[in-house]
């Protein structure tokens, strides 16, 4: 919560922060520059540009130790504040990778539980019992994690890219 109110007074006054011990999803944690100007839909991630990459990113809020506004340093790039894409997995990018799910009663809810956005993507899949979830997605990470964790209840329809994603992570990884 703190976090939070620190980014807000920093979006507010059009300031930049650093996020101290920032843990990336590479399990790299250090410090990040930023000018935060947007939060994601109940404060998950905040929208910030990465004043040392020169574009805008997420940060996922849990991931900060820390939030330090810089009352001396204002926003310089406000004209290149872009929010990107999030799909239904959370996760940021173009969205332009087409999945088709079909999936049993304990994929539905659980998707549902952990996910609410894809809602919107579901359809009854023709059998009882059975939901179809007809998606884009910004990157196959989110949708392949669901998919291969729950492989005995999830059918994967007329998606290629997301088959070979899986069919190469589980070489790799499930040997």
């Amino acid at each position: 919560a703190i976090n939070v109110r620190e980014l807000s007074d920093a979006i507010r006054g059009k300031r930049c922060a650093v996020l101290r011990d920032f843990k990336s999803s590479s399990g790299r944690t250090r410090d990040r520059h930023i000018e935060p100007f947007a939060f994601t839909t109940n404060y998950i991630h905040v929208w910030g540009y990465d004043l040392e990459d020169g574009r805008c990113k997420m940060f996922g809020i849990a991931r900060i130790g820390e939030v330090d506004v810089l009352q001396n340093e204002s926003w310089t790039h406000g004209k290149e504040h872009r929010t990107g894409q999030i799909d239904v997995f959370r996760m940021s990018g173009q969205c332009n990778i087409r999945v088709k799910l079909l999936l049993d009663t304990l994929a539905h809810d659980l998707l549902l539980e952990e996910y609410p956005m894809a809602s919107a993507s579901i359809k009854p899949g023709g059998e009882e019992g059975m939901w179809l979830l007809d998606t884009s997605v910004c990157s196959l990470r989110g949708v392949g994690r669901f998919a291969i964790g729950l492989a005995d209840h999830v059918k994967v329809i007329d998606s290629p890219e997301l088959e070979s994603y899986i069919h190469h992570f589980t070489g790799k990884y499930l040997r």
